[in-house]
């Protein structure tokens, strides 16, 4: 209700500012972290994939009235199997017959300090599925996609691929296995929380992670309409192009936690950043030593 109601009118907004790609925070239509033990009840699982669908019924509606193929990131708990899953849609609504085009699973679960993701969730390691069916589709789902971008006439705008918080935290960032496979544009949907001096250590990630990809990175994280526990969040959002901080939400201020929903938007060089990849000719070495399926 409430939930795919206002992600619609952040993605109504988005479309009329000629956004190509929207990202939203993860696990946006259920709730976040904050959730803890209700993820075991069935009908929040269930009304997570219902909020799925009516998204991208609205979502559809708004880009026949505007002409446009926007794709948006979605998170949601998704059971697959017997297992459960803290996933990320990668929609496009004007699709009809393919609306859904390919589903993240987490695969680093954010399980220390004020964290216990892994008492509720299972990592992309025991998906046992390339394919899932979903709102009556066959959906590719897994850690290790990269979705291409056509124009109509057939030519490529845009690789885009998606790594979900804890992701980036991690040693080797699932994102620097996206870039060697192609992706110029990574988006992550996160649920970090605000703590003493970790923004700065965020915004950092975000920066050297897309400077050392070559890629335009696309951060949000959850708002304080999640803060129903002892956690504090502030809708974190920021988004750089190859070291580059392009946009963000405020940082300091009691902005941070009022207002109601956020939107940033920026321009990135996709082109730009194709050709820097063939200039430095280690990250073509890499791509190659770095092949994956």
């Amino acid at each position: 209700g409430a939930v795919v109601r206002g992600s619609l009118e952040l993605y109504e907004q988005a479309v009329r500012g000629g956004v190509q790609v929207i990202v939203f925070p993860e696990l946006q239509l259920a709730g976040a972290y904050s959730n803890a033990h209700l993820y075991n009840d069935e009908l929040l699982r269930d009304h997570a994939v219902t909020a799925l669908d009516d998204f991208i019924k609205g979502a559809r509606v708004i880009d026949l009235q505007h002409g446009r193929r926007t794709i948006a990131v979605v998170g949601l708990p998704l059971v697959v199997d017997g297992q459960f899953f803290n996933a990320a849609a990668i929609c496009q609504p004007a699709n009809v017959e393919q609306p859904v085009l390919a589903i993240h699973v987490k695969a680093h679960l954010a399980n220390s300090g004020e964290f216990r993701e892994g008492k509720y969730f299972q990592p992309a390691s025991v998906l046992r599925k390339s394919e899932v069916m979903l709102l009556g589709k066959r959906v590719p789902i897994g850690n290790n996609i990269v979705v291409v971008v056509q124009d109509p006439d057939g030519s490529t705008l845009f690789v885009l691929a998606v790594e979900t918080c804890q992701e980036l935290f991690m040693a080797i960032p699932v994102s620097s296995h996206h870039a060697y496979a192609g992706a110029t544009i990574i988006c992550n949907p996160s649920g970090s929380n605000d703590l003493i001096g970790k923004d700065a250590y965020r915004v950092d990630l975000v920066k050297n992670q897309s400077a050392r990809t070559y890629t335009a990175y696309v951060y949000t994280s959850v708002g304080p309409g999640e803060s129903t526990s002892e956690i504090v969040f502030s809708g974190r959002a920021m988004i750089a192009e190859a070291g580059k901080l392009l946009a963000e939400t405020a940082t300091e201020g009691i902005d941070r936690y009022v207002g109601g929903p956020k939107l940033i938007m920026a321009d990135v060089d996709v082109s730009w950043l194709e050709r820097e990849r063939t200039i430095n000719g280690a990250f073509g070495h890499a791509m190659g030593v770095d092949a994956r399926p």
